[in-house]
């Protein structure tokens, strides 16, 4: 257990010589966020289109599920 905990520190300090200590920071979450909600944003607009598009090509299909309602 001991052995482990040490290497772990060591590659703690190894990353801190690089540089890599920066991987969480406020500007990397921030961007990562973006990337997100971008992401999710195209994925509405996917399912949007989607839709009525299916409806353009299935009218008779709305229509009825419309009647049932």
């Amino acid at each position: 257990m001991e052995n482990n905990n040490t290497e772990r520190k060591i590659r703690k300090e190894s990353d801190k010589v690089k540089g890599k200590n920066r991987r969480n920071t406020k500007k990397d979450k921030e961007m990562k966020n973006k990337k997100i909600d971008t992401r999710r944003r195209q994925q509405k607009k996917a399912e949007k289109t989607w839709t009525t598009e299916h409806k353009i090509k299935n009218p008779t299909t709305t229509q009825e599920n419309a009647q049932k309602k």
